[in-house]
């Protein structure tokens, strides 16, 4: 997981909780057995360039998830379909 999508889990539970539940869950979230890689130049121009090529329905943040699953043959497990769009760029696992 890239480390601009830790953010949004975080702002997402701040804006759904609370900061403090935000700040109480983080821990809990690096514990967990995923490796969270760092926003490199590489992978922001990644992002970038797979955002103007699929300005709808695709948002930046979810343009860095595809950047990365494509740098490391990862798989996309998702239920939001926002991602349909992509399926011939990345392996999608549909929940």
């Amino acid at each position: 997981m890239d480390e601009v999508s830790l953010g949004e889990v975080y702002y997402s539970i701040a804006k759904r909780r609370s900061l403090a539940d935000a700040e109480r869950i983080l821990p809990e979230l690096l514990r967990l057995p995923i490796k969270f890689i760092p926003a490199s130049l590489n992978l922001i121009i990644s992002a970038a360039k797979i955002k103007a090529q699929y300005p709808n329905p695709i948002s930046y943040l979810d343009s860095f998830v595809v950047a990365l699953a494509q740098s490391h043959g990862a798989r996309i497990i998702t239920g939001d379909p926002e991602f349909r769009v992509l399926e011939h760029l990345v392996d999608i696992e549909w929940i």
